[in-house]
């Protein structure tokens, strides 16, 4: 390591092995269970893929915005001491002699002097600084903010002034980085997350932004970014989540609205009464009416209601796939005569939501559904995973290398309960991580892969028992409107509709296209469902109408008969 001393005459090369020695050396970020490279690994990502700044200079500052408890710690011989007068901060003259405690709850502004020091921008060194004045703020402004602090932050708010005036706030509010720097503070709190440090990007790639910010120093304003539909500490909650458990489930007021869901039921009203071309499957119910069990492939369909095309289509690959094969302004007429527009200009929330499980990364739309599971006796779905073989996509290898992976978004267009066959999964048996669990025997230490023997085997299966080694399973009750989403290797299941009331769920499939470079998944899919032999053609006459190889409905091939909307 450089001298650390030496802040004012350090090379470029100096300064990033300096930095690098303070945050490769495996010391833990105060009583949280976390290092302090993956806390400050864990900021910087919320900064550039959370909230989506660009600017390296943000992602910079985002990384380095604690190097002032490093200071407060640490002698120049790398030993980490907790005499202060030995500090580095206190050797460069950056603050007086006090306690450590009180040292280190000023690492605000000696973490702000010494990388202005070193040569960062105000952009970056500000952050440092920001962080802890947005705590104050938001003390002042929020009720129950302080409530929600840990001992030790409510400890070093005193030292750090404690919560503001509301002369001080009006202050801080007028600040041209007030957003900034409250939402660095979010991303301090979203950023103890120990089950997130094996999927956070490294050291090395953010060293490379740090040389790049250091060589240009520039000293253009900061452009603030709108605030991203799911805001930190709960974006992260979310992120550990579906590491450990493979599923989130949010409410409806955290990813939607009423308007929109009242948009989608119509959408799916119209779906079901107007669009005949798209495929459908049905049902006969135990008094014998015919009704449909299942919707799909309707996102290209030109009399689609926009709501569901926005939702399942807007800001993905998919959606611009579409506007690329049709040139002009028009993509296709409708009947009215009105103009489809060849792309959403604003990626829809659920593209969000995924994008954010999807750890920042873009993704593309494999597939939709409607099930409908109608009132007194609609069939429900056999305990499965989602596997995907027929399109010669990467296979699961080992917990670490599970191959091709999907998000599973289920919203609940209705109330979904125990009675009329809310989804039920088996997270213990997920975190695992074994990849396809098999559909044969129920011993432990028989689980065959799929073959066509254990396809029929679940085609005569009855019960559920038949599948237990694919459990626990836990049910998933939604109101309407929330959102339920897991990956392709989560076992689930689903009860038949029990109640007098019908319970539709919309689904929306996606997948990361980085992991199949230059293909359309969705239209490989859905050419090879519909092609003569395949499940979905001839109104899936392969599976007995049914809605899938699971479906415990009693499957008919397109009735030419009046259905019923119950």
């Amino acid at each position: 390591r450089a001298d650390a001393l030496n802040a004012l005459n350090m090379t470029v090369e100096e300064t990033l092995t300096t930095l690098t020695g303070f945050y490769m050396d495996g010391s833990a970020y105060g009583a949280d269970p976390i290092s302090q490279l993956n806390h400050g690994l864990q900021t910087a990502f919320q900064a550039e893929k959370v909230y989506g700044y660009a600017d390296d200079r943000v992602i910079a500052g985002a990384l380095l915005h604690d190097i002032g408890w490093k200071l407060c710690g640490y002698s120049n011989n790398g030993v980490d001491s907790d005499v202060p007068q030995d500090s580095i901060a206190a050797r460069l003259g950056i603050v007086s002699y006090t306690s450590s405690e009180e040292l280190r709850a000023r690492h605000d502004k000696v973490g702000g002097t010494y990388l202005r020091m070193l040569g960062f921008p105000d952009a970056t060194a500000s952050i440092a600084e920001g962080h802890v004045q947005a705590k104050r703020y938001l003390t002042f402004k929020e009720s129950d903010y302080y409530d929600k602090l840990s001992a030790g932050s409510k400890r070093t708010l005193a030292f750090q002034g404690g919560p503001m005036t509301a002369e001080e706030a009006a202050a801080f509010e007028a600040h041209p980085s007030f957003e900034l720097f409250k939402d660095s503070r979010r991303w301090d709190e979203g950023a103890k997350q120990p089950a997130l440090n094996d999927v956070m990007p490294t050291w090395d790639y953010y060293l490379a932004k740090l040389e790049a910010v250091l060589r240009e120093a520039s000293d253009a304003p900061v452009t603030v970014r709108p605030k991203p539909l799911i805001e930190s500490p709960r974006s992260t909650e979310l992120l550990a989540q579906w590491q450990t458990v493979g599923y989130v489930r949010l409410k409806r007021d955290e990813w939607s609205s009423e308007h929109e869901l009242q948009a989608l039921r119509d959408d799916v009203d119209d779906l079901e009464a107007k669009l005949p071309e798209h495929s459908r499957t049905f049902e006969v119910l135990d008094d014998e009416s015919v009704v449909m069990s299942r919707s799909e492939r309707f996102v290209d369909h030109p009399r689609l209601g926009t709501a569901l095309r926005r939702l399942l289509t807007g800001g993905t690959v998919f959606q611009d796939t579409v506007a690329a094969k049709t040139p002009g302004q028009c993509q296709v007429e409708q009947e009215e005569g009105e103009c489809l527009p060849p792309a959403m200009a604003e990626t829809s929330s659920l593209v969000r939501v995924v994008e954010l499980l999807n750890l920042g990364a873009p993704v593309a739309l494999y597939k939709e559904k409607v099930n409908y599971k109608r009132g007194n006796g609609g069939g429900g779905y056999l305990p499965h995973q989602d596997h995907y073989v027929g399109l010669g996509v990467p296979q699961y290898e080992s917990p670490t290398k599970r191959g091709f992976l999907t998000f599973v978004c289920m919203i609940a267009l209705d109330a979904s309960t125990k009675e009329n066959g809310c989804p039920e999964i088996a997270p213990t048996t997920w975190a695992r991580k074994e990849g396809w669990i098999g559909y044969g025997p129920t011993e432990q230490d028989q689980m065959p892969s799929i073959t066509d023997a254990t396809s029929t085997q679940y085609r005569d299966a009855k019960h559920w028992g038949d599948f237990k080694h694919m459990g626990p399973f836990i049910p998933v009750e939604q109101e309407a409107g929330e959102l339920l989403v897991y990956d392709n290797f989560q076992p689930h299941r689903s009860g038949a509709n029990n109640s007098p009331l019908k319970r539709r769920a919309l689904f929306g499939v996606f997948y990361d296209p980085a992991q199949v470079t230059g293909r359309d998944l969705r239209a490989e899919y859905y050419g090879n469902e519909t092609a003569p032999g395949g499940r979905r053609h001839d109104g899936s006459k392969k599976d007995g109408g049914k809605a899938n190889l699971f479906h415990t409905g009693r499957g008919v091939v397109l009735p030419e008969v009046h259905l019923s909307s119950s």
